[in-house]
């Protein structure tokens, strides 16, 4: 590991990723992750927003997307909380987790680490920070990186968006019985 302060140390490879677990019992989705890694996997890549409202199943379904789509990718697959941080905040996470150095030069590093490594697939979860993500996407423009974003609302261009439903809605019952 190289360092030139604390702020700034970089690895030498980025560490394993951080995903959760497989979702347990879901059913139903199949034809949607297919749907969706086809896409992935024929124009990556790309920015895809999975948007619904709360308790759709978003977050589940991009969990199993990254789960379909690991070996495709290598294994490089990345969950973060992107939420109401804006674009420091975002910014700083994504450099710890690929190692790249915190700090003044951060935006620079991971630019080049996303734009000269391998593909990978990133998920932002539970995006409400619509400028913040914006230009996370636009620094990362010329990156190999495809992103995933769940939201309940997506205002942001150049994103291919894929609309979540609650399963029991689709069969004509309440999705909060």
């Amino acid at each position: 590991m190289s360092q030139t302060s604390s702020k700034t140390r970089v690895r030498k490879e980025s560490p394993r990723s951080i995903f959760p677990p497989p979702p347990r019992g879901m059913k139903g989705r199949s034809a949607e992750v297919s749907t969706l890694a086809r896409t992935i996997l024929a124009t990556r890549p790309t920015r895809i927003a999975l948007v619904g409202s709360g308790g759709s199943g978003k977050s589940m379904l991009a969990a199993a997307l990254g789960h379909r789509l690991h070996a495709a990718f290598g294994g490089r697959v990345d969950w973060f909380r992107s939420a109401r941080w804006g674009f420091y905040t975002l910014s700083e996470m994504i450099a710890l987790r690929f190692g790249t150095g915190r700090g003044d030069g951060r935006v620079q590093r991971l630019q080049k680490f996303l734009a000269r490594g391998p593909q990978r697939l990133i998920v932002l979860d539970n995006h409400e920070n619509d400028a913040a993500v914006e230009r996370l996407l636009n620094t990362f423009a010329e990156s190999n990186a495809t992103f995933v974003i769940t939201a309940r609302r997506c205002l942001l261009a150049g994103v291919v968006v894929f609309p979540v439903v609650a399963l029991l809605v689709t069969c004509r019952k309440s999705a909060f019985p």
